[in-house]
């Protein structure tokens, strides 16, 4: 097969832009990916403990202190366990996952609010530079 520079070229783009989505999406989870999560899975926290692999037993364990509070709280314990449970292993590769089960289904709707959030983050970076002398 004959290769010119610009197929060379684009095949080496495309591997490299690969490689950085990749590694975008097995960064671990942060207060954003929380946050976006927390914003849209509030009602279906039980089944989000489920999809991240709690049983009911465990999900009853770790949230039943917060008898008397809401769902969102609810959620944020059971995802703050999960984050303690699987430290630099639970990445937004795995939370978009469990996002995507059907019981849970709100992973568009969290990659949607993930993107908004980078791109102001990516805004916010560009308006720092153009400030710098």
């Amino acid at each position: 097969m004959h290769h010119n520079y610009r197929s060379i070229h684009l095949e080496v783009f495309h591997c490299a832009f690969i490689d950085r989505l990749r590694d975008f999406f097995d960064k671990p989870v942060n207060l954003k990916h929380i946050s976006a999560v927390k914003k849209w899975g509030n009602d279906r926290w039980r089944a989000i403990g489920r999809a991240l692999g709690y049983t009911d037993q465990d999900i009853s364990d770790i949230t039943s202190s917060l008898e008397r509070e809401g769902d969102r709280e609810k959620l944020h314990h059971i995802m703050d366990k999960w984050i303690l449970k699987h430290g630099r292993k639970a990445t937004l590769r795995k939370l978009l996952k469990a996002c995507r089960k059907p019981e849970v289904d709100i992973r568009g709707k969290v990659t949607t609010e993930i993107n908004a959030q980078i791109t102001k983050d990516i805004k916010r970076q560009r308006k720092r530079r153009r400030k710098r002398p």
